[in-house]
């Protein structure tokens, strides 16, 4: 053939003419193998090693889940102790709040825009404060019954509701009324 001698692959009938051939081999097989297991066995180590690393991690935030979500349970327990406990103080405080944002001067000077020449406010009571609204009696001082009607006329045009009459006297010719109105605030 061409001049290059074909190995004998039996090694039953030439054991010693391929041991050469099988011993090349087998070396550069190991010398592959030492090569890929380098890079694979320091690939290994630093995985592992990193695995670790967020297995670590991966404890230390389920802990801090766990210890945040316990935070939360006993403050929202102690919010509702609190509230159940202190019922009467909350509202009392919110009514307060309430009253707080109701506009007196708001309120007067509708009062006042509605008072015909020669009327006088002689007293003003609240009764009932609300958010929105406010029940009131006034004592009134008039020059006759014309203004009494006149100021009960522009109360009724300025928005004011239920008025009512609860006491009237005349005094030296003037007369003292006490009238009760609902105002309620207009936003």
């Amino acid at each position: 053939m061409n001049g290059w001698k074909r190995p004998a692959i039996n090694l039953a009938t030439h054991p010693l003419r391929n041991q050469r051939f099988f011993t090349s081999l087998i070396a550069a097989l190991s010398i592959v193998f030492a090569a890929l297991a380098g890079p694979a066995g320091f690939v290994l180590v630093r995985s592992s090693i990193q695995r670790h690393a967020d297995d670590a991690v991966a404890a230390d935030l389920e802990g801090r889940a766990a210890a945040a979500d316990r935070e939360r349970h006993d403050q929202t327990v102690r919010a509702d102790s609190l509230s159940k406990a202190n019922v009467e103080i909350v509202a009392h405080v919110n009514a307060a709040i309430n009253r707080k944002r109701f506009s007196l001067v708001e309120f007067f000077s509708r009062l006042e825009e509605a008072l015909p020449p020669g009327c006088e406010i002689a007293g003003a009571a609240p009764l009932q404060p609300g958010e929105d609204r406010l029940e009131a009696r006034l004592t009134v001082i008039v020059p006759g019954l014309q203004n009494l009607l006149a100021l009960i006329n522009k109360l009724h045009d300025l928005g004011f509701k239920s008025i009512r009459f609860e006491n009237e006297t005349q005094v030296g010719g003037r007369l003292i009324c006490d009238i009760g109105f609902v105002y309620e605030r207009t936003l």
